[in-house]
């Protein structure tokens, strides 16, 4: 590929930081904790495992949809047929519609209104949260810019709040592992986030 080709840094930045905005969900936020007070002194294998499904599997998502130039309803019709590939399509829309997306809504409730408005009810959490998806996603053509310039780097600082908050004032030291499949169990969380799927939606 000639240079003239390449994308400038600023707008890698923006669709990378609009790509890690749209995988980052409650699942990223919970699973990650709970795999590390179980693994104990054992995170780092923890985190390995983690890293395999909930980065490299990422990765390996979006390559197959850009080395085949098709959505996951055409990988899995070229695999599985054309019946069977619609409904291996639908699989993991219907997971975001009936799970993810009250799982999602359900916690900003639980864990970022509740704390400091108690007497806020779910319906008006709900509706503002929807209200909110509705306006980055109703335009296509400036959702990568929202989502890569504004939610993005309100992410990042909130992790790199957590991770400091986390390494200077810990709850308690390491503990034993909870688990003998440190690896194994890594992976499981990593998946249970449902980023490696929504990968192949996102490819598309």
């Amino acid at each position: 590929m000639s240079k003239k080709n390449l994308l400038p840094i600023s707008v890698l930045i923006v669709i990378s930081g609009a790509m890690f905005s749209s995988h980052f969900g409650v699942g990223d936020l919970i699973f990650p904790p709970i795999l590390g007070r179980g693994a104990g002194t054992s995170w780092f294998t923890a985190a390995l495992g983690y890293l395999i499904v909930n980065s490299i599997g990422v990765w390996l998502a979006y390559m197959a949809c850009a080395h085949q130039n098709q959505s996951l309803t055409g990988i899995a019709s070229k695999t599985l047929g054309n019946f069977f590939g619609k409904i291996y399509t639908a699989i993991p829309i219907l997971i975001v519609v009936f799970f993810i997306l009250p799982r999602v809504s359900s916690a900003t409730h639980e864990m970022a209104i509740l704390p400091l408005l108690p007497t806020v009810p779910l319906w008006l959490t709900l509706a503002v949260f929807f209200l909110i998806c509705f306006y980055v996603a109703y335009t296509r053509a400036t959702v990568i810019d929202k989502l890569g310039k504004i939610l993005a780097p309100i992410l990042i600082l909130f992790v790199v709040i957590l991770a400091v908050k986390g390494i200077a004032s810990p709850l308690s030291a390491p503990q034993a592992p909870t688990s003998t499949n440190i690896l194994s169990t890594g992976m499981l969380e990593a998946y249970n986030t449902m980023n490696a799927i929504a990968a192949l939606l996102f490819g598309g």
